[in-house]
């Protein structure tokens, strides 16, 4: 059984969807900075959960179909990225002088927990921090 208190650790802050296009993921990160603000995370994980929205929000604009990505905050200091895509991400090996390659490695290394959630019209990449 939940209880309220469970109910208020896991519930929704805010929500946003953005173009699939470059110039977003610098508004992805924007808005995901002060989302998370408002969740009640410090001014260092509101950096933070920007670099990563950063990240999985270029994976999206790279990789993924569709017209549009969504990033949503939880209260419980949880992050969506979700698109169209219907492909698992894997880190991939990078050499030193390569220019992509490690934005995954960054969410997997700095965030507490990511997990992958599978959806009939794509998938959402989520991470705690």
């Amino acid at each position: 059984m939940r209880t309220d208190q469970h109910q208020q650790e896991i519930a929704f802050v805010d929500r946003s969807s953005f173009p699939r296009l470059p110039a977003a993921v610098g508004a992805a990160r924007d808005w995901v900075t002060s989302a998370f603000a408002r969740a009640g995370g410090t001014e260092e994980q509101a950096f933070t959960c920007a670099l990563l929205v950063g990240e999985l929000a270029t994976n999206a604009v790279q990789h993924a179909s569709g017209e549009r990505f969504e990033v949503t905050v939880w209260s419980s200091g949880a992050v969506d990225v979700k698109d169209g895509s219907f492909t698992k991400p894997e880190p991939r090996s990078s050499g030193e002088e390569d220019e992509n390659g490690r934005g995954l490695q960054l969410v997997v290394g700095l965030s507490r927990r990511v997990e992958l959630i599978p959806l009939s019209d794509g998938k959402i990449v989520r991470f705690w921090l």
